[in-house]
């Protein structure tokens, strides 16, 4: 859900770039929110399933 919720700012990178960007440390965080969570999220989910593999082979 968070990541979802920063997304809408990771769509404005292009305006930090073109130097048009009205925040362009609120849209430069949230890009680095948004890598964060997702990189947090396909980690447990690899967790998740290793677990659950584990478990099926016992």
């Amino acid at each position: 859900m968070a990541a979802l919720g920063s997304l809408m700012n990771v769509v404005r990178i292009g305006e930090v770039f073109a130097g048009t960007a009205q925040r362009p440390s609120a849209v430069i965080v949230s890009t680095v929110l948004f890598v964060l969570l997702v990189a947090y999220l396909v980690v447990a989910g690899r967790a998740i399933l290793a677990g659950r593999n584990r478990s099926n082979v016992s």
